[in-house]
């Protein structure tokens, strides 16, 4: 189904879309469950820094700073191309 859409990410937004708009999600979790699962298929990518930049700025925007610092310890440990711009942080 993803290739049909000309980017995967406008496919991801439109399933968000659909998601939010039944209204029977608790947004927090969706939004965790989200970023988990494209951890999952690309976490530990060389170029991946910048899903690892949304995903912590989502939980530093809920106030969530023990999950922030639970990103961070995974994070760190992770072969990417940004890593010692996360060290320094």
């Amino acid at each position: 189904m993803l290739i049909a859409y000309k980017h995967q990410w406008s496919a991801v937004h439109d399933i968000c879309e659909i998601k939010l708009n039944q209204r029977r999600v608790d947004l927090r979790v969706f939004g965790h469950r989200l970023f988990e699962r494209g951890l999952a298929y690309v976490g530990m990518d060389y170029l991946s820094h910048g899903l690892w930049d949304k995903y912590l700025t989502y939980e530093l925007g809920l106030g969530a700073h023990a999950q922030v610092a639970q990103l961070y310890s995974r994070l760190l440990r992770m072969p990417i191309q940004r890593l010692d711009e996360y060290r320094t942080r």
